[in-house]
Order: structure tokens, then sequence, then C-alpha cells
């Protein structure tokens, strides 16, 4: 099985697990979802590429083994995801604040008006 194959399996072993088992991780978030989804399915698929095994089939073992790294790490990449979106809203805010303030000049112009 190749690697676009095993993350797009171990994805839909990710997908259905969290929307049926593990409401409670994103409550209805559903960027939230997706954004958890993802970062499980990646770290997955990077983890199983990186062993000796070679995946032919996601069987019941795979399935089982994804499932219980969700119900023990699933509450920890909740909590980075949330961390890590209150940093990218900070900085947006401060980044959308020091636009406001160069908004009035174009280009070319000075904000010196004393020039004219």
């Amino acid at each position: 099985m190749s690697e676009v194959e095993l993350k797009k399996e171990v994805g839909k072993v990710v997908t259905k697990y969290l929307s049926s088992k593990q409401k409670s991780l994103w409550q209805g978030d559903k960027e939230l979802f997706k954004e958890l989804a993802r970062k499980i399915t990646h770290h997955i698929v990077e983890r199983e590429a990186q062993s000796s095994r070679k995946i032919q089939a996601v069987n019941a073992a795979l399935r089982t083994k994804i499932e219980t790294y969700i119900d023990s790490h699933g509450h920890e990449a909740v909590n980075k995801l949330k961390r890590k979106r209150k940093r990218s809203d900070k900085d947006e805010k401060a980044h959308n604040g020091s636009k406001r303030s160069h908004q009035g000049s174009r280009f070319g112009e000075s904000d010196d008006h004393s020039e004219r």
C-alpha cells in the first residue's frame, strides 16, 4: 500500500471514529474536527511509514491501534490545536492593528504631510 493510499484509509478510520465515538473531543466545532482528523491521520501515517512493517491493508489490528491512539492522545492533540489557534488569533489581531495604522498612506506618498 502506498503512503497516499495508507493516508486515505487511515483518514477514513480516524474520521469515522472521531465522528461517532469521540464527539466530546471536538464538541461540534467542524474546523477543529478537520484539523484534529488531519493531524492525527498524518501522525499515524508518518509513524507507520517510519516503521519497518509494510502495511498491505487497514485491518482490525491497525483500526484498534488507531482508536487506542485517539483515546489516549486525543485530548492532548485538541489542547495543542486550541493553543495554536489562540496564538494565531493574537498574531492576526496584532497584524490587523498595524495594518489600520498604515491604511491612510498610498504608495509613493509619505506619511509626513509637511512636505506639501
